[in-house]
């Protein structure tokens, strides 16, 4: 089974492992329906009853269907860069969980961080605070040395 990614840090849709499911052929009024379709129009209903999503995605279902949109809500990461910071610029950065006793990875992709504030000069390996910032779908760094 294919599945489609979409990161709001590289903008971009990951399709190496997504298929389109095949069309269900549609019926005439009076027309008799196989078991065949009804099977294909089944399946294609629990598909679409498995959608998740995870940050910055959400999804809510209501009488229209399954609306996606960005997180309401900002997020905030313990990341460490993977790349070089510049004052302004951005770097290459992994978020960080705390295990009750250390902060390790947290086996999500690579995130890019961005100096939006223009003052910070890291070096990969630190570690910096990070705000995922809706509107501009960045994640902006907040605080270093973390």
């Amino acid at each position: 089974m294919r599945t489609a990614v979409v990161s709001a840090s590289h903008r971009k849709l990951n399709t190496e492992n997504f298929k389109l499911p095949p069309m269900i052929p549609t019926v005439q009024p009076g027309e008799t329906i196989t078991a065949a379709q009804f099977n294909a129009l089944a399946a294609a209903v629990r598909r679409l009853s498995h959608l998740t999503t995870a940050f910055p995605l959400e999804a809510h279902r209501h009488a229209g269907g399954v609306h996606l949109s960005l997180a309401v809500l900002e997020r905030e990461a313990v990341c460490e860069l993977t790349g070089d910071l510049h004052i302004g610029g951005s770097a290459p950065a992994k978020i960080l969980d705390f295990d009750g006793v250390s902060w390790v990875d947290a086996d999500t992709s690579t995130i890019v961080v961005h100096d939006a504030l223009g003052t910070f000069e890291f070096v990969a390996g630190d570690r910096v605070l990070a705000r995922f910032h809706r509107q501009s779908g960045k994640w902006i760094v907040w605080n270093g040395k973390c």
